[in-house]
Parts: structure tokens; sequence; C-alpha cells
């Protein structure tokens, strides 16, 4: 496979994405037949995916994982995998969504000694930060948060979200307006066989989770693990990684009608799910981009990577 730098905007180009009315041959030109297209949407959010292209900027010797932005796509967390395996988060940024990303650095000052961290989530406006980690004397991970009073500033206040659970927590997404959270926690309920299931908290006035519990509807399933949750920012539709297709982690999805509603029954994103593993990582808030792990092969090695793919418009 040959490793691609690309930005978002680059993607969108290749992809065939029109990004103003002169692209769309008359379709909004006064000949007969014409649609109306609106200049500022990039994609039809019901169009599939296009083929899923590795970020090359971020790739090194070892792997990385779960990639996630802020909602202006300037500035990138993820998963760094070291050449002992010990997961850390790092991060890297862009002036323009153009560009590629650069001053990749692993994120000081707000991960645990020692201590595995992964899976960060980021708030929309990219103020306040999750990450699941193992920094605690426990068993299995914690859920992990800090803040910063702007992008410029430092990350500070490391601390376990103690409302969310004590151990075995794991893949935070925080919906992008911050007021609730979807993780993955094992389940417990009779019959269960101890798999993973998605669970949702909203947040208190004062700042504190609450109430956290198994998300109901068409998405967690007794037989088979549920995990890696990804939520869009109308919180409609919901992405995640499963293996009950029996072929190890594929992207499936559901959808609701309302915040309030249940999910609908889930299916599988087949555009972007191949022979190996796919998980998501997280997507933009015109739902036309998506970041994603893909396990590739490089010689003899399997490695995680991180990709993107672009609606269609």
């Amino acid at each position: 496979m040959r490793w691609v730098a690309l930005g978002v905007v680059g993607l969108i180009s290749a992809c065939g994405l029109l990004t103003n009315l002169d692209d769309l041959g008359g379709a909004d030109s006064g000949e007969a037949g014409g649609d109306v297209v609106d200049a500022g949407v990039r994609c039809d959010k019901d169009s599939s995916f296009g083929a899923a292209q590795p970020v090359g900027e971020l790739k090194d010797s070892t792997g990385e994982l779960a990639a996630r932005l802020t909602a202006d796509e300037l500035e990138i967390f993820y998963t760094h995998i070291d050449s002992s395996g010990v997961l850390r988060t790092y991060s890297g940024s862009r002036a323009t969504m153009a560009d590629t990303f650069g001053n990749i650095h692993e994120l000081s000052g707000v991960q645990g000694s020692g201590a595995n961290d992964s899976y960060p989530s980021v708030t929309a406006e990219g103020t306040t930060y999750y990450v699941q980690s193992d920094s605690d004397a426990m068993p299995g991970y914690a859920i992990y948060s800090a803040s910063r009073s702007n992008r410029a500033a430092p990350f500070a206040n490391y601390a376990r979200v103690t409302t969310l659970g004590s151990n075995e927590l794991y893949h935070p997404f925080v919906s992008p307006d911050g007021t609730s959270a979807l993780f993955m926690d094992f389940s417990t309920d009779a019959g269960s066989g101890g798999h993973m299931q998605i669970e949702f908290a909203a947040k208190a006035s004062g700042g504190v989770f609450y109430d956290a519990a198994a998300i109901v509807g068409g998405v967690n399933d007794f037989k088979n693990s549920t995990h890696i949750p990804v939520i869009t920012s109308d919180l409609l539709t919901l992405y995640f990684a499963t293996d009950r297709n029996g072929m190890g982690d594929d992207i499936w999805m559901a959808k609701r009608t309302a915040p309030t509603t249940d999910w609908g029954t889930a299916q599988i994103v087949s555009e972007l799910s191949t022979a190996v593993s796919e998980q998501p990582s997280w997507i933009s808030p015109d739902e036309c981009v998506m970041y994603l792990t893909r396990v590739v092969k490089e010689g003899n090695n399997m490695r995680q990577r991180v990709h993107v793919a672009v609606r269609s418009p």
C-alpha cells in the first residue's frame, strides 16, 4: 500500500467533492432540469464514503490509532504506539484543512507516568479532553479528563472522572457540545458472557456526569462485543466497532429520530469494511469526513494505521 499524506481538502478534491457552483455543470445555472445546490455543503451526508486513505504524516514505525479532531479539523489527537507497545497520546495541528498535520508531538502534562493513555476525545472547541488511562493502581482502565482555557494554552487538571465509574471503562467519546459522553464498559448482565457494551452518561449543569447506563435500542448485542462509539454532532447517528460478522472488527452504524429516542437497527458500513479490522474514530460536524483505524500489513508485520474517508457529493 502506498502511503499518501493528504490534508482533508486534498482528499475532498481527490474524491471529486465540489466546492463551488461553477463546478456543478449547470446544476444552478438556469439550465433546464438543473437542481439548486448549496455551495457551502461539502457532501451529501446520506451518500457513501469514498475509499479510506492513510494519513501519512502520522505514520511512524510502530503504529497509531484512534484519531480525534476539533470541530474545525485543524487539531488532531491520536494514540501513538511506541516500540515497547506503550500507548501515549500525541497531537498535531495545521493552519488550514488543505494542509497536512505538523508539529506532531506527545501531549505532555496530562498523561499518567509510565501508564497507557489512549483513545483521546475532545469537545468541539478543543478545550476539554478525555482519555482512557491505567494511571491508577487498579485493574483495567478508567476515564480521565483535562482542560485548558484556550487552544494556545496547555491542558491541565488531569484527573480521573470518578462519576463514570471506578475501573474497566474504555474508549471515551465526548459529544461535541460536551454535555454527554459515550464509553465502553463490560456488561455484567445475566447471560451476557462479560461482553463489551456502549454506555451513555449525561453531564449535569454542575459539570458532573451522572446515571451512566447501557444505551437502548439496536446497538449493543449480548452475543458480540460493541465498542469505540463515535456520535455525530446532532446526536442522531452512532458509529461503532463490532466483530458480529465473525471477521474481526468492522464499522457499523445506527440512527435514531431524536436524542431522546432509542437507537434503530444497526447495520454495517459496507464501503469502509474489508477483510482486515476497521474501527471508527471521529466524524466531522457535517458528517462528510470520517477518521478510522485500519489494520494493514507492512512487510511481515500487521500495523494499526489512521485513515480518513470522505463522502461523495
